[in-house]
C-alpha cells in the first residue's frame, strides 16, 4: 500500500471530511449507503487467529521453524473511480468500508479505500487509476498478516535469500511505517509481488523498531497520522 503527500499541504479538513461523507454516509443517487464495517477486532489485529494455532505459530517461529507467511490479509486492486467501485462491490458482493482504516483513504493522496465482505478480517485494498498508476487488471499486490513474534523472526532472519519488490536482498530496515501497521514488500523469484504485515503496532515499534534501532521507510510525514486523528471528524481507533 502506497500513497502520497502534496508537499507543504498538510491535512485538508475539508478534503478529508468530503472523503469519509461521500465514500461512508452520503444518499447514492439509487438511494442506497454506504456503511461502514467496524469489524470484529482484537488487540489491533485484523482478525484473531484461534488461541491454539496462534501460540503454535508464535511458538514455532521463535524457535527457529521455517517460516510461514501467515493468512492472507488484504489484495490491491486498481480502479477508475474508488468510490463508485466501493458501491458496486457493496451492492453486488456485499462488501462495506472498514472504518479503522479510513485515515488511508482520505488522509493520504492515492491511498487505498479498504472494504470487506467478512466484518474487516481480510479486505480488497482499492487504489483509484491515475496518469502515473494506469487503470489495469489486478495482476499482483497480494498481502498476508502474522503476529508480533513471528513478524519480528521474520524482520531479524533477513535477508535470508529473499528479495524485495525492487529486486535487491530484503533487509530489516527496509520496513515500513504505515502508521496502522508495519509492512514488508517482498517478491518471490519470478517478480510476484507480496506484502507481509503486522498490525500489532505499539508492539513492533518497542520490541522491533526501538530494540534493534532500526529506521523504517515512510511514505508520508510522520505527524499526519496525529494531526489526523485529532480532528474532530476522524474516528478513533479503539
Amino acid at each position: 500500500m502506497r500513497g502520497t503527500v502534496d508537499s507543504g499541504t498538510g491535512i485538508d479538513r475539508e478534503h478529508v471530511s468530503q472523503v469519509l461523507v461521500d465514500l461512508a454516509h452520503r444518499e447514492w443517487s439509487n438511494g442506497e449507503a454506504l456503511s461502514w464495517s467496524h469489524g470484529s477486532r482484537v488487540s489491533g489485529l485484523a482478525g484473531p487467529l484461534p488461541a491454539h494455532q496462534s501460540v503454535a505459530y508464535g511458538a514455532e517461529m521463535t524457535n527457529g521453524a521455517r517460516f510461514r507467511m501467515g493468512r492472507l490479509d488484504h489484495v490491491h486492486i486498481r480502479v477508475p473511480n474508488r468510490a463508485e467501485a466501493a458501491v458496486w462491490y457493496s451492492e453486488h458482493l456485499g462488501f462495506e468500508a472498514v472504518e479503522r482504516f479510513d485515515f488511508w483513504a482520505a488522509a493520504i493522496d492515492g491511498g487505498p479505500l479498504q472494504i470487506s465482505a467478512d466484518g474487516g478480517h481480510t479486505t480488497l485494498a482499492l487504489f483509484e487509476a491515475s496518469e502515473f498508476h494506469p487503470m489495469v487488471p489486478h495482476q499482483t499486490g497480494v498481502a498476508f498478516s502474522v503476529e508480533v513474534d513471528v513478524f519480528c523472526a521474520f524482520a531479524r532472519s533477513l535477508p535470508n535469500d529473499i528479495n524485495g519488490a525492487i529486486g535487491k536482498p530484503l533487509m530489516p530496515n527496509d520496513i515500513v511505517d504505515f502508521d496502522l501497521c508495519w509492512a514488508y514488500d517482498l517478491a518471490d523469484p519470478w517478480g510476484n509481488q507480496y506484502e507481509l504485515n503486522c498490525y500489532e503496532y505499539d508492539r513492533i515499534r518497542t520490541d522491533l523498531i526501538e530494540a534493534d534501532a532500526i529506521t523504517p521507510t515512510r511514505y508520508w510525514p510522520q505527524d499526519l497520522y496525529p494531526n489526523y486523528r485529532a480532528q474532530p471528524h476522524a474516528p478513533k481507533n479503539s
